[in-house]
């Protein structure tokens, strides 16, 4: 199994965001996590994305539970921030040095991805100026960018 989540839940002090779950995904599965406002999902792929501390529970990505996998991970909040003085690509270029990727493959993905996301020709635009869709489409760039082996997109259609 490409990912195993084992009697995972969250609590807040006396509240608990996210019952205890219990479900496993296959590689190469797009799965949808379906509930209504304020039931846990962001919580929970917060957890799986390892941004957020888990209360109980076990997450083993590709049989590993103990190492850091956030590198492994690509990850598009629900509302993206953005350095909106900074261009598109000089978003990108800061997002690829954090994940230590080559500096070679850096530029040849961020043209990738750009094209990808039908922004190329606005790469050297501040972010400042894009609309909502462009920045939606800008945190998909920036959470693909690395070629993660898990991508998580947190309410991605919202607008």
């Amino acid at each position: 199994m490409f990912i195993e989540v084992r009697n995972l839940s969250k609590k807040y002090k006396d509240q608990t965001a996210v019952h205890p779950l219990t479900f496993s995904i296959r590689k190469g599965t797009c799965v949808a996590i379906l509930g209504p406002n304020g039931a846990g999902k962001t919580t929970t792929l917060q957890m799986l994305a390892g941004l957020l501390t888990k209360s109980t529970g076990d997450i083993s990505f590709n049989e590993a539970t103990k190492q850091d996998i956030r590198s492994r991970i690509g990850f598009l909040p629900q509302y993206p921030s953005f350095f909106n003085w900074m261009t598109a690509s000089e978003f990108l270029q800061l997002s690829g040095q954090l994940a230590k990727m080559n500096k070679d493959r850096l530029k040849l993905r961020m043209n990738e991805v750009l094209e990808f996301v039908g922004l190329s020709n606005e790469k050297k635009k501040r972010i400042a100026s894009f609309s909502g869709g462009m920045k939606q489409r800008l945190g998909l760039a920036q959470a693909i960018l690395h070629e993660p082996d898990l991508l998580i997109l947190d309410e991605p259609c919202q607008h």
